[in-house]
């Protein structure tokens, strides 16, 4: 059972990731700005160094926190989630403490601008695979048909990056009992791998049975429609993280297909 402070510290943890994340790319965005001396930057890396050293603290946190929530994650699939931050977080620290205790030189610069690039990609993707988990935590189901659900993210009022993908198929009237946010970031980090091997060409295609609406990535060269998910970073662990956020909603996830119930078995049609 939870502790009635879980959901707070859940929600507190998520949110310093993603100041982490913030603050790692302010600084890429200054390394790379010719109108920035090493000075200022001599200045913001202690503070970014700071900042970044609780990362691994508010990523533990948030999993143990989630788990309290009920999201059932096991320990080798918490250190997968783990690992991949926590390396990259020490590699970049040991960068910076570097950096702060002797002048920026050009290339000392070219350096961290290029530890930044391999570094921010592997933050962005767990604090917004966090944020998935967060969202399974609080999110309750809503009925919709497929066409529904994956059109239901609003054209304007988001700053968050999201990808067009074509959806093709023939099950796209079926009726399903998710929470859209969940379901849509679901599909999203699922597919992120897939997409970042693939053709632009490729997308959802939508198929099932009578039970089962089912998701799989196909080359989809004459789309019923282009919908918007959000970007995602392709992660090692992404797998295990949405199919433990689908779980509590009966949906079943591998590394080909993404199946959700039909809503009220074959009346659902």
């Amino acid at each position: 059972m939870s502790r009635p402070d879980d959901r707070e510290v859940l929600l507190a943890a998520s949110g310093q990731l993603r100041e982490c994340v913030a603050a790692a790319g302010n600084l890429e965005h200054l390394v790379g700005s010719l109108s920035v001396g090493p000075q200022v930057l001599s200045q913001v890396i202690p503070d970014v160094a700071r900042q970044l050293r609780d990362f691994d603290q508010f990523l533990a946190q948030a999993l143990d926190s989630v788990i309290e929530l009920g999201i059932g994650i096991s320990g080798p699939d918490r250190l997968a989630v783990c690992a991949p931050a926590a390396q990259s977080v020490d590699a970049l620290l040991a960068h910076l403490e570097q950096l702060a205790a002797e002048p920026v030189t050009a290339k000392a610069r070219l350096g961290l601008e290029r530890a930044l690039s391999q570094v921010l990609p592997v933050l962005a993707s767990v604090a917004a695979h966090v944020d998935l988990l967060l969202d399974a935590c609080q999110a309750g189901p809503a009925e919709m048909s497929v066409q529904e659900l994956l059109t239901s993210i609003p054209e304007r009022g988001s700053e968050r990056p999201f990808r067009p993908v074509p959806v093709g198929g023939h099950a796209l009237e079926r009726l399903v009992s998710v929470p859209p946010r969940v379901a849509l970031k679901s599909i999203a980090a699922w597919s992120a791998g897939v997409f970042a091997r693939q053709p632009a060409h490729w997308g959802l295609f939508i198929h099932g049975d009578d039970a089962t609406v089912q998701f799989s990535m196909r080359s989809i060269v004459d789309p019923a429609l282009v919908v918007r998910l959000p970007d995602f970073v392709a992660a090692p662990y992404g797998q295990l993280v949405v199919e433990a956020a689908l779980r509590p909603f009966g949906a079943s996830v591998s590394e080909q297909v993404l199946s959700f119930p039909v809503s009220g078995g074959p009346q659902g049609q």
